[in-house]
C-alpha cells in the first residue's frame, strides 16, 4: 500500500532545538520537486551547444522524432490542456499543432501516442495513437499540417516499423491480426504478410518475424525471398547491407540482403546488442559488451564508451549512455558522444534514475546533430512556504534527499516534515520523521521503527498544543498510528490501522484501513466513530473550529471538498481526472489551500474560498507535491 517510498537515512533520538525566533504565521508551507525544469523537455545539441526546445511549455513534451533531413522535429505534448501531436524547427521555432486536441486527452487522460516515424524525403511522418479502449489509429501529416487518417482503428494496428527505403510503403504490424502491413501514402494496402514484428532495411529488404523462431526475407517490391529458421532477433546493419540474426541458442548468422550468409560464429551465452557502424557488431556475454567482425566472425575491440547496453549509431557517429556501476546519491549517468571508432565527449549529465533511464527516444541527426528527451525527473523535493496571495515565495530546505509532507506547529516555529532519498534514486527505501525550526535550520530527525519490516514514518500532524506529533508508521502489509513527543522520546503506539491522519482541536481524523473511509478518534485512540455520508480514500482537514473538510474524487473522476458535518459539496472541475494531494483549511476558515494537477501534468499550489469561489493558482510550474499547512 506504500506509493512511493525511499532510501535509509541514519536516525538518532534527538531533542528539538530552541527556536530560531522565525515564525510561519501568515504563510502556507509545501513541499516541490521542480521536476517541469527537467522531466519531459527536448533537448537537441549541435557539435558542443546543448539547448533545451521546451522552455516554453508548461505541459510534458515527449516523443520528439527528428524528421531525416534535420529541419524539424515532431513530437507529443501535453501543453494547453490536451494532448496533441506537434512540429517545431530544429531550432524550437514555429512550433505548430498539427493533430486536433484529443477528447479525453491531456496529462493521465486515455490518448496516447505510441510512436512517431518520418517518411525518408521528410515531408511526412506517421503517427500511431492508441487509446486505453485498446483501439489504435495511424494518422499522417507533414511539417505544416494536413492531418488524416492512415490506418483505421478496424485494421488493428498495434505499433509501427517505419517507411521503406524508397518511402513508398508504411510497415506496420497487427497483432491481433497476427499480420505485417504495408500501405501507401493513401492509406491502400500494398504488403501484407503473416507476422508480428517487421524492419526494414535502407537498401528496400524487409525481415518478418513470423514466430519465435522463424523470420523471412522480402524484396522492396514484396516479393518473397527466403525463409529464415530458427532465428530469435535480428537488426539490419545502418546502411542496409547486411542483416545480423541469432537463435536462441547462440548461433550468429550475418546476411546479405537476399539472405545468403556471409558469415557465422556461435556462442554459448550472448546476446546480440546491435551494430557498431557498419562493420561491427556489438553482442553482451556474461560479464561484458564486446565487439564482433560482421565479415570475419572474429572479436574486435570496440571502445569502452560503447561497451555498455544503451547505443545508438548513424553512420560512424555513436551516441551512448554510460551507467554507474552504483545507483546511489551522488552517481550519475553520463550521456556521450562520438565516432563508432573512436574517443567520446560527454554531452550531459543525470542523476541516476532507479526506474528508468534518464533520457528516451535518443537518435542522432545530420552531421552533428543529437536529440532526446528527459525521461525520468532529478530534481529532489524540498520546502517552501508562500504567502496567501502567491508572493514571497521562499525555499526552506536544500538537502539532497526528498523533505517533504509538512506539518507546522501552532505557534508556527517549527515544521515536522519527512526526509527520504530522492524518489528517482531509490524506491521502497526508508522514510524518516523529522522536525527544524521555521526558517529551515536546525533539522533533527527521530528513531524509526526497530523492526526492518516497519520502514515508514510519514504524515506528521502536531497536537494542538505543539507538544505532540501524530504520524503513520508503516510497512508493506501494516500501517498504524503513532504519536511522539515533539521534545524527544519514545514513540507511542495508538494501535489504529489507517492513513492521512491530521489532529484537530480536540479529535484525530483518519482514513481507517483497510476499508479507506474517513473516522475520527479521541487523541489516545480510543472512542472510534466512522464519519457518516463520506466513504472512500481521500484528504482529510479540520478548521481551526473543528469543521471537517475531505478532497476526495467519485467514480467519474471528478474533484470535490465535502463538508460532512453539512453535506456540502465543492466541486472543482477544473481538475477532473488528474491528480491531487494536501488539503488545508486557512487560520480564519475561509479557505482551503490544496495540491492540484493541471491538465499539462503540472502541480501546484491552489486556493478556494469555502463557498467554491474564487479558485486561484499561487504557485506555478513547482511540481508541488504531498501535504500542506497553512498558519
Amino acid at each position: 500500500m506504500r506509493l512511493a517510498a525511499t532510501i535509509a537515512v541514519a536516525v538518532l533520538a534527538v531533542c528539538v532545538p530552541a527556536a530560531s525566533g522565525a515564525t510561519l504565521a501568515g504563510r502556507i508551507v509545501f513541499a516541490a520537486n521542480d521536476a517541469p525544469s527537467s522531466f519531459g523537455h527536448i533537448y537537441v545539441s549541435h557539435g558542443h551547444a546543448l539547448h533545451d526546445l521546451s522552455t516554453h511549455s508548461a505541459g510534458l513534451d515527449v516523443r520528439p522524432a527528428v524528421s531525416p533531413d534535420g529541419s524539424h522535429i515532431a513530437f507529443w505534448s501535453y501543453r494547453g490542456g490536451r494532448t496533441a501531436v506537434y512540429v517545431m524547427r530544429i531550432d524550437g521555432s514555429h512550433t505548430t499543432r498539427v493533430s486536433p486536441l484529443f477528447a479525453g486527452g491531456g496529462f493521465n487522460g486515455d490518448t496516447e501516442v505510441q510512436s512517431i516515424v518520418w517518411r525518408p524525403d521528410s515531408r511526412l511522418f506517421a503517427v500511431l495513437v492508441y487509446r486505453r479502449t485498446g483501439s489504435g489509429t495511424v494518422y499522417s501529416a507533414g511539417p505544416s499540417g494536413g492531418w488524416r487518417v492512415l490506418v483505421s482503428a478496424r485494421r488493428k494496428p498495434t505499433s509501427l516499423s517505419g517507411y521503406t527505403a524508397d518511402g513508398a510503403l508504411l510497415l506496420y504490424v497487427a497483432r491481433e491480426r497476427g499480420s505485417v502491413d504495408g500501405v501507401d501514402a493513401s492509406g491502400r494496402t500494398r504488403f501484407e504478410a503473416p507476422g508480428d514484428s517487421v524492419t526494414a532495411s535502407r537498401r528496400g529488404s524487409i525481415a518478418v518475424q513470423y514466430d519465435p523462431e522463424t523470420w523471412t526475407l522480402y524484396s522492396a517490391g514484396g516479393r518473397k525471398l527466403t525463409v529464415l529458421p530458427n532465428v530469435a532477433a535480428g537488426v539490419w546493419s545502418p546502411n542496409g547491407s547486411l542483416l545480423a540474426t541469432m537463435s536462441a541458442t547462440g548461433d550468429l548468422r550475418v546476411r546479405s540482403g537476399s539472405g545468403r550468409i556471409v558469415t557465422s560464429a556461435r556462442f554459448s551465452s550472448a546476446q546480440l546488442l546491435g551494430w557498431l557502424g557498419n562493420r561491427t557488431l556489438r553482442l553482451e556475454g556474461p560479464t561484458r559488451v564486446f565487439g564482433l567482425s560482421a565479415t570475419t566472425g572474429k572479436r574486435v575491440s570496440i571502445p569502452a564508451a560503447y561497451r555498455q547496453f544503451a547505443v545508438v549509431t548513424s553512420g560512424t557517429r555513436a551516441a551512448a549512455l554510460q551507467y554507474p556501476r552504483s545507483f546511489t546519491p551522488g552517481h550519475s549517468v553520463r550521456l556521450v558522444l562520438g565516432t563508432t571508432g573512436g574517443a567520446a565527449r560527454d554531452v550531459a549529465v543525470f542523476p541516476v534514475c532507479a526506474d528508468d533511464a534518464p533520457v528516451s527516444d535518443l537518435q542522432l541527426f545530420g552531421s552533428d546533430g543529437l536529440a532526446y528527451d528527459s525521461a525520468c525527473p532529478g530534481a529532489q523535493a524540498d520546502i517552501y512556504s508562500v504567502a496567501p496571495n502567491g508572493s514571497d515565495l521562499q525555499k526552506l530546505t536544500t538537502s539532497p534527499y526528498d523533505d517533504a509532507q509538512p506539518a507546522v506547529s501552532p505557534d508556527g516555529a517549527m515544521i515536522a516534515f519527512v526526509r527520504k532519498d530522492n524518489e528517482v534514486h531509490c524506491g521502497g527505501c526508508t522514510e524518516t520523521l523529522w522536525v527544524m525550526d521555521a526558517d529551515g535550520s536546525g533539522a533533527r530527525s527521530f528513531p524509526n521503527s526497530p523492526s526492518p519490516d516497519v520502514p515508514y514514518d510519514d504524515q506528521p500532524s502536531f497536537s494542538p498544543d505543539g507538544k505532540t506529533i501524530l504520524f503513520v508508521r508503516s510497512g508493506p502489509n501494516t500501517t498504524g498510528l503513532f504519536t511522539v513527543p515533539t521534545a524527544g522520546g519514545p514513540a507511542r503506539d495508538l494501535h489504529l490501522s489507517g492513513t492521512g491522519a491530521v489532529w484537530g482541536p480536540s479529535l484525530v481524523a483518519y482514513n481507517a484501513w483497510p476499508s479507506g473511509n474517513l473516522a475520527t478518534v479521541a487523541p489516545n485512540g480510543t472512542a472510534k466513530t466512522p464519519v457518516k455520508g463520506v466513504q472512500g480514500d481521500g484528504r482529510v482537514a479540520w478548521s481551526p473550529d473543528g469543521r471537517l473538510a475531505y478532497l476526495q474524487t467519485d467514480r467519474l473522476g471528478r474533484f470535490f471538498i465535502t463538508l460532512p458535518a453539512t453535506g456540502k459539496r465543492i466541486s472543482l472541475p477544473q481538475f477532473t481526472g488528474y491528480g491531487f494531494s494536501g488539503l488545508v483549511w486557512s487560520p480564519d476558515g475561509s479557505r482551503f489551500a490544496f495540491v492540484a494537477t493541471d491538465d499539462s501534468g503540472i502541480s501546484d499550489v491552489w486556493t478556494v474560498q469555502v463557498d467554491g469561489t474564487h479558485l486561484t493558482r499561487l504557485t506555478h510550474g513547482l511540481g508541488a507535491v504531498t501535504s500542506l499547512a497553512w498558519r
